[in-house]
Parts: C-alpha cells; structure tokens; sequence
C-alpha cells in the first residue's frame, strides 16, 4: 500500500513540475487581456527582480491576500509583506518622474 501511495505521489509531483510557466508567460497573457499593454506602471512591474515581480503581480493583478500568497510561494506572511514593501520602494523610485506621491 505504501508503495503505492509514494508513486501516486511522484506522478502528481511530476505533472505539476511539467505544467509551469514562467511570470513572464503569465504576465504577457493577463497584459492582453485586461490590462493596457503601454502601462507605465504594469512596465516598472514587470522590470523589477523576480522575488518583488512575483509578489506585486499576485497582489495587485492577480487578487491574491497575503496569506494565500505566502502559501504558494511557500514563504511567511511576514515575508511576503517585506517583500511587497520594498517593492512599492522600488516602484515608487521608478515612477517618481511621471507620478506625484505626495
């Protein structure tokens, strides 16, 4: 029975390691369909490093709460909230030019 169990497991692991895509392949597909493409915004989230684009983009884009997020990128909560912190820094130093924030 164990034995059993442990290849059920390995064919479900494996199916879900064929099935990814890249933030990018998502990003492209969600842009067409409701977002404007020439966004200056959606473009600084798209330049940021991956760790901050990820969460960013499934916050604001995607709905996400900080807790769901932290479930499927396997982080705490605590760290998803630091890691959406810095990025709206990092956001803010990208488009101080072109929007006031005061």
């Amino acid at each position: 029975m164990k034995v059993t169990v442990n290849i059920c497991k390995n064919k479900l692991n494996l199916f879900w390691k064929r099935n990814r895509c890249s933030i990018d392949e998502v990003a492209e597909i969600a842009a067409y369909d409701t977002y404007d493409t020439d966004s200056d915004v959606l473009k600084a989230v798209m330049s940021l490093h991956d760790k901050y684009r990820i969460v960013v983009y499934m916050y604001y884009y995607e709905g996400y709460s900080t807790p769901e997020i932290s479930k499927l990128i396997e982080k705490s909560e605590a760290t998803v909230r630091s890691l959406l912190h810095r990025a709206r820094n990092k956001l803010k130093e990208l488009l101080k030019e072109e929007y006031d924030f005061e």
